[in-house]
């Protein structure tokens, strides 16, 4: 009778330890479901505030290089400015003089190494006399030296860019970047800023551009906010 007693007891023991560890087993998954649950919350939290950071900090080197882009199309503005503004004066000197001044004046702006080249564009018989083809000045960079364009071809720029939307606003512009082919024979990209030029009287008599290489965009001075690598492109309204 004891014996028996003793195994109820043991059995009961038993089974009270096995009715234990399950509970034990069951509360420790859960536990561990509940922790799972939690580290992932967690590093998605974390995950989505260090992408949230890194946004924020991406659009701010972007809104600062933006600004560089900024500063510089305003310098190429205010060269171009200041070649149709002096360009006027240039028409009450002899010929000879002119044509100096002219050559001359589009070689200085090149003192920028960002500039690669300079021009001006005339309307027929306006800026000289005798010129019903117009007559059209270009001063680029040529290897290590320049090289210097003077072509009476206004049929060919009188359809640019440049030149039209100039002449119809009445104000500058900055182009597309467009396919160039030099005198050379070397085919470039570039981007224009241009600014009509007017006489005395206020009437319009040519176009004076600044260009640039569209690559230049892509080599200047830009933060890269700690990054080692960057990426960039130019977009027109085409996209």
């Amino acid at each position: 009778m004891k014996n028996k007693f003793l195994r109820s007891k043991d059995q009961n023991d038993m089974k009270s330890r096995s009715l234990t560890n399950k509970i034990l087993t069951k509360t420790m998954v859960a536990l561990f479901f509940v922790m799972l649950v939690v580290i992932v919350t967690l590093s998605v939290v974390l995950q989505n505030a260090f992408k949230e950071k890194q946004e924020n900090e991406i659009k701010e080197i972007a809104a600062y290089n933006s600004k560089i882009v900024v500063s510089y199309l305003e310098k190429m503005d205010n060269f171009s400015k200041s070649l149709a503004n002096n360009v006027a004066n240039y028409r009450s000197f002899d010929y000879d003089t002119a044509d100096k001044l002219l050559r001359d004046s589009l070689e200085s702006v090149l003192v920028d190494e960002n500039i690669f080249s300079a021009y001006y564009a005339f309307e027929p018989n306006l800026y000289f006399p005798d010129t019903p083809n117009g007559i059209s000045y270009y001063v680029y960079r040529d290897g290590d030296g320049r090289a210097i364009d003077v072509l009476n071809n206004y049929d060919v720029y009188s359809t640019g860019e440049y030149y039209t939307v100039s002449q119809e606003k009445l104000a500058g512009h900055i182009t597309e970047p467009y396919e160039y082919e030099l005198t050379n024979g070397e085919t470039v990209y570039l981007v224009s800023m241009s600014q009509p030029i007017f006489n005395g009287d206020g009437d319009f008599i040519g176009v004076t551009n600044c260009d640039i290489l569209a690559e230049v965009f892509l080599g200047l001075d830009y933060d890269m906010g700690g990054y080692e690598t960057s990426e960039g492109c130019l977009l027109t309204q085409e996209g």
